[in-house]
């Protein structure tokens, strides 16, 4: 008997495998070209926080940036249906979710001016700090009326008028 078998199976090392280039045919070719494809496009796009299973409650604002866009579209979305013709149930609940929408808005636009404003403190007391000067601990309060300042200064003449007319009402209407 021969001990040279044709039909036996090629026997190679791991190492000689991957050394080795896969050959496709044609036809595995363009599925395995889709396949490419289909991976950089899901890389490409940002996946969303809420319903990633990595995340566990963990994540930066900036992974949430593309919720903005989304909000502006539905923002835009129920701006257009509240003119048209609807019944005043329908209205109310176009209404309801257009409020939502602004205050979501308003509130991340807050966030936003508040992680900018802390980032500038945290720098200036590094800078103080790498200079040889006294870094101060600020406490709670303190720094909620330094951001509080900080908005009435960017704000317009018409707006801190408005602001503090409503915080006059508020603080009266607390009182009774």
């Amino acid at each position: 008997m021969d001990d040279n078998n044709d039909d036996a199976p090629l026997e190679t090392s791991f190492k000689e495998f991957k050394k080795k280039k896969i050959y496709l045919t044609e036809n595995l070719k363009s599925v395995y070209q889709d396949g490419i494809q289909s991976l950089k496009r899901k890389q490409n796009r940002k996946s969303d926080p809420r319903f990633d299973p990595r995340v566990d409650g963990i994540c930066y604002v900036d992974d949430w940036e593309f919720l903005e866009d989304e909000r502006a579209k539905t923002l835009k979305k129920l701006k257009k249906m509240l003119r048209q013709n609807l019944d005043p149930n329908k209205r109310k609940e176009v209404t309801d979710a257009l409020h939502l929408v602004r205050q979501r808005i308003a509130t991340a636009k807050d966030r936003k001016f508040r992680k900018k404003f802390m980032d500038k403190l945290q720098k200036e007391q590094i800078e103080n700090l790498e200079s040889g000067r006294s870094v101060r601990f600020i406490p709670r309060a303190e720094l909620r009326k330094l951001v509080q300042n900080e908005r009435l200064a960017q704000m317009s003449k018409r707006q801190k008028e408005r602001y503090l007319n409503r915080k006059k009402r508020r603080f009266t209407s607390d009182d009774r």
